[in-house]
């Protein structure tokens, strides 16, 4: 799926390959797949719907690194195109250092700006903005 995404860009073919992979065969490779597959929803076929679907089939126990990716994709969704801030925080909050830094680093950004902007927060927001620290980006 990989190779036909990003080195053939053939979106059908790698959509194919990701879903062929079964849950049960590989849990971490399936929460892998659902991903793509949400990536390609959202940013080639431009269905935020579906996308969200795929990103909701990944579950923190199978694959945490890849379970953050799906939140602060879930989150950005929510917050960019559906304009519910309350749920875009709810993801974002989701998203755990231990799982996986970089992402947590962006996460606390998009939180400390709906903190800053939308609920006018100064604390909450700085609060943020300091959990974010050079090592994680």
């Amino acid at each position: 799926g990989v190779i036909y995404r990003k080195d053939k860009n053939d979106i059908e073919k790698a959509e194919h390959c990701y879903l062929n992979i079964e849950k049960q065969d590989n849990p971490k490779v399936y929460a892998q797949a659902q991903l793509y597959l949400g990536i390609i929803y959202e940013e080639e076929k431009d269905n935020i719907d579906q996308a969200e679907r795929y990103y909701l089939n990944v579950n923190k126990q199978d694959n945490p690194k890849v379970y953050a990716q799906a939140q602060l994709y879930l989150g950005i969704i929510y917050e960019e195109e559906k304009h519910n801030i309350e749920q875009a925080e709810r993801y974002y909050l989701n998203v755990k250092k231990q799982d996986y830094p970089k992402v947590y680093a962006q996460a606390q950004l998009y939180l400390g700006v709906i903190y800053r902007k939308d609920k006018n927060d100064i604390e909450k927001a700085e609060h943020c903005y300091l959990n974010i620290e050079k090592q994680d980006n």
